[in-house]
């Protein structure tokens, strides 16, 4: 006959995970029940670095970061961050993380005896393994060690800082981009008199980026003040620097900062302390402008001129609105009882015209001189294409090469990439608002290269 028994339950251990530099540590449970799956760091031996290609490596499985430090010593030379996806069979360049300025560097050099130290490493996503290599070497030793844990990195694009001073041209302040979103410059210092530019130095060839003040309603193409900027148009990767392009005296301190935050922009609301509200009017000569409430609505007060038509010294309800003729008469816009428009006015010789009963002939066009078209050479220095003309009324300009062309307008030297840049195929028609009567200057960077002139007077 069966019968029932009683079991008694004992709680076992499970192995851990375990490597070459991970113990194998017993996974229990808390009181719950609920598993420990809590994974221990990995650290390596402290190993001497004290030869070229000597190096210091860690299996980092499982870990979410890893950081290197480097004991006070006597090491000169250059320590190299490097991670495998392979278990250690091939090995990538990675990146430093330098909290303590902070930065992103490739390298790290010591020309002198080496002080306490420590980095973050940046391996590439799925890394197996990193380590630290000696890969230029003068003098000395330092013991090193590498550590992985789970402690969450911050990514360090958000706190990307490049600082320096510019006391002339030939100097520049760089930031490497990490994944950057949005870049800040802060100009200060004892006060600078000159011109300062932003622009993108890699990967691609030289790009000018934009700036604005924090306060400002326009982007500018340069840094003339103290102040904080946004740059406009930040790349992702690459490197921004931040330059003089001219300079006359004194120094600027730059800081430049880099974050994988975007900017947030803000509306502007008007208020009391931005807006500027007067209770009063003026007319064109500053006399005051009152009005009246008349049937519950505020109406200007207008007082009616005191001359008439043709000087008479009583104006009468038909006049509309008037101004004064060669003689100083007051001559007006009337209609008749259909409501055609009759123009009075006076011509030339003092007849009247009345456009009812005489032709108005008005022509305001005078033709103008096209000259005949010309191809000018656009050298690698700035290039005169056009002489000052005084009778110059119009311009056109047409880059029929394949290169870039940037102009210098009324005796300015052209300077590339700088000023009005024609790219291959397009066209500059001057107007009234870049009307210039000097002389034209063009420069490119590729030889062979033409552009269109036509002048118009």
């Amino acid at each position: 006959m069966a019968t029932d028994a009683t079991f008694s339950v004992v709680p076992t251990g499970i192995t851990g995970l375990s490597s070459a530099n991970v113990p194998t540590t017993p996974v229990g449970s808390d009181t719950l029940g609920n598993l420990n799956t809590t994974i221990p760091d990995s650290v390596s031996s402290m190993a001497a670095l004290g030869a070229l290609n000597a190096s210091i490596s860690l299996d980092i499985h499982g870990q979410q970061s890893v950081g290197f430090q480097l004991a006070a010593g006597t090491f000169i030379g250059t320590l190299t961050p490097q991670c495998s996806l392979d278990s250690g069979n091939t090995w990538f360049g990675c990146s430093f993380y330098n909290n303590s300025i902070p930065s992103v560097v490739s390298s790290v050099t010591f020309t002198s005896a080496n002080t306490l130290s420590a980095y973050t490493i940046l391996p590439i996503g799925g890394s197996s393994n990193v380590r630290v290599l000696v890969t230029g070497y003068t003098s000395g030793t330092a013991n090193g060690l590498l550590r992985a844990s789970q402690v969450a990195m911050i990514t360090p694009a958000d706190n990307l800082v490049s600082t320096g001073t510019l006391t002339g041209t030939g100097q520049s302040v760089n930031l490497t981009l990490q994944g950057t979103a949005s870049v800040n410059i802060d100009v200060s210092g004892s006060g600078f008199v000159g011109t300062i530019v932003v622009y993108e130095s890699s990967p691609s060839a030289q790009r000018n980026l934009g700036v604005f003040a924090l306060n400002a309603s326009s982007i500018a193409m340069s840094i003339t003040a103290n102040g904080n900027y946004r740059v406009v148009g930040v790349p992702t990767s690459g490197t921004i620097t931040v330059a003089f392009s001219s300079y006359t005296s004194g120094s600027a301190t730059i800081n430049i900062y880099g974050s994988t935050a975007p900017y947030i922009v803000q509306p502007y609301s008007a208020n009391a302390s931005n807006v500027l509200v007067t209770s009063y009017l003026n007319d064109g000569v500053g006399n005051a402008v009152t009005s009246t409430t008349i049937n519950s609505k505020q109406r200007l007060d207008v007082g009616t001129a005191s001359e008439g038509l043709d000087g008479n010294a009583a104006p009468f309800w038909a006049i509309a609105t008037g101004g004064k003729d060669g003689s100083g008469n007051l001559q007006t816009l009337l209609t008749d009882t259909s409501g055609n428009l009759a123009v009075l006015n006076k011509d030339g010789s003092g007849n009247s015209i009345n456009s009812q009963s005489n032709a108005l002939n008005v022509n305001t066009k005078t033709a103008l001189v096209y000259s005949a078209p010309i191809t000018a050479s656009v050298g690698t220095t700035s290039t005169l294409i056009l002489a000052a003309n005084s009778a110059r009324l119009g311009l056109y300009l047409s880059n029929t090469s394949l290169q870039q062309i940037s102009l210098g307008f009324n005796g300015n030297a052209a300077a590339y990439q700088y000023g009005i840049t024609l790219f291959p195929g397009e066209k500059f028609w001057m107007d009234e608002y870049s009307f210039s009567t000097g002389a034209i200057y063009a420069i490119t960077t590729g030889a062979a290269t033409y552009i269109g002139v036509q002048e118009i007077t």
